[in-house]
Order: C-alpha cells, then structure tokens, then sequence
C-alpha cells in the first residue's frame, strides 16, 4: 500500500470511531457548526482520495487521458485545468487533441462527483436533480466517445493532477461550513438571491464544497427544492465558465478554440435539464 495513502487511513478510523460519540446536532445558536456531519463530511472526502489514489495507479496505464481528466476531476478539475492549459504551450498539435479529450474526461469527473453528492449527502435524494445533470453528463460523454474516435491511440501518461493532502482535506472541510455559514446569513438577510449569488461566485473556484453547502441547507429547510435545483445549475455553469476561461488566458489557441465549442454544447445541455427541472420541482 502506498505509504502517502496511510494518513488518510488512519483519519478515516479515527473519524469512524468519532462519529460514535459526538452530537448529530448543531451546537451553536446559527445552526451551521453540526460535529457529525462536520466528521461526516471529512470521512467522504477521505475516501474520494483514497478511492482516486488507487485509480490514479491502475488506470494511468490502461486509458491514458481519459483516466487521467477523470481523477483530475475528481481531485481538482481546476488545478488539472491550469496544469493542461500551461502545458498545452510544450505540445504538438495531436497532443493537444489529447489535452482536450483530457479536459472533458475532468469535467466528466467533476460533474459525476457533485452529482453523487447531491444524491448520497441528502437522507432523502430528490431524483428530480437528475434532470440538471442528465445533459452535461450526457453531452460531455458524446463529446468524449467523438473526441476519443477521433484519435488514433490514447496514450497520455503524464499525471497533471496529484492528490490532496489530509490537511487540504480538512481544510475544504471548513471552508465548506464557511460557506454554509455565509448562505445562511445572506439567505437571512436578502433571501435565496443571496445564495444564489454566493453559490454562482464560489463555483468559480470551488464546486464541490458549494454542493455539499447547499444540499445541508436544502436538508435543514432553509432552501426548496428548487431553490436547490437552481444553486446547482449555477454552480456546474460557474464551473464551465471559469474552465474556459482559464484555458483561454493560459492554454494555446487552438486549445481554447475547443474548449469554446465544448463549453457551448455543454451550457446548452445544462440548460435543457434545467428547464427540465423547472416544470418538474416542485
């Protein structure tokens, strides 16, 4: 077993014991600050890097690019973003080619682990969210299978992405109450408006951590469903505008010229399930 591997390990024994013991409410007057799923939180995200470590190893071989955009993804779609982008300056134009398919195999990665967010943070998933994430999921698989027959070989060994630290992981932990925290106060005082601005401005950056923040609130009744459903096309549009426009400022030209393409299907795609959804939530 690897031995960057054995912190992880040992945090998610130790969190597991924990959550045995600590209380499964808010012991503050906001309502924000929860142990449980604080300690919740952290034994998820553990495994989210203990899980891509492993893939990380295996597939790296097999599929090349895609496995790689794909754990990217996982890690973090905007530092693999920045590390492709820099490093499409060094490569020729079939690498390129492969760059692309690399960066929608990230957002792929990405999109599926909010999705399972929404449907494994919440005691109740709402299978209408589905509808929001049906057509990005469904569009930036077309374009992978378009791109992928379009190559040759996919052989991409290189890894642009490396896995978070327990630190890092403990600290998106409480970055993630921090923006609980922040919505509940801006949904105090100007309403889910509020949130939706906080949501739209954090997944610039940051998308995870906004859809575990919100799915608690949507859990704690201080959003709807819809009002749920919205923070998430927010946030997986936030996402693919600020991807493009990394690639564009930091990646070559003709890189940004595809992600520009992608990012066009993908926000039509993304605006169909919601609308979707719009006429379905109720």
């Amino acid at each position: 077993m690897h031995r960057s591997l054995m912190p992880f390990l040992l945090l998610v024994v130790v969190i597991s014991l924990s959550m045995l013991w600590v209380p499964r409410y808010a012991i503050d007057p906001w309502g924000v600050l929860n142990p449980y799923k604080l300690l919740q939180l952290i034994f998820l995200l553990s495994m989210i890097q203990i899980l891509s470590a492993f893939l990380m190893r295996f597939f790296n071989r097999r599929f090349g690019g895609i496995a790689v955009g794909f754990l990217g993804g996982l890690i973090s779609s905007t530092a693999f973003t920045a590390s492709i982008s820099k490093q499409s300056h060094q490569s020729t134009e079939d690498e390129v080619r492969l760059l692309s398919l690399s960066y929608l195999s990230a957002l792929l990665g990405t999109a599926l682990e909010a999705c399972g967010l929404v449907f494994f943070g919440a005691a109740e998933p709402h299978w209408e969210v589905a509808f929001i994430f049906a057509g990005p999921l469904l569009m930036t698989l077309g374009l992978i299978v378009w791109r992928a027959r379009s190559l040759r070989t996919v052989q991409f060994t290189n890894s642009n992405g490396s896995a978070l630290g327990v630190s890092s992981v403990i600290k998106l932990a409480f970055f993630i109450l921090i923006i609980l925290a922040v919505s509940k106060v801006l949904q105090s005082a100007v309403g889910e408006y509020g949130v939706f601005v906080l949501t739209f401005l954090v997944c610039l950056f940051e998308l995870q951590g906004s859809v575990i923040a919100n799915v608690q609130m949507q859990e704690a009744g201080d959003l709807t469903l819809r009002a749920l459903g919205h923070t998430i096309m927010l946030g997986l549009l936030a996402s693919y505008l600020a991807k493009m426009t990394l690639v564009m400022f930091l990646g070559r030209r003709d890189l940004g010229v595809r992600v520009i393409r992608y990012t066009i299907f993908l926000v039509s795609s993304l605006m169909a399930g919601w609308a979707v959804f719009y006429f379905t939530a109720y």
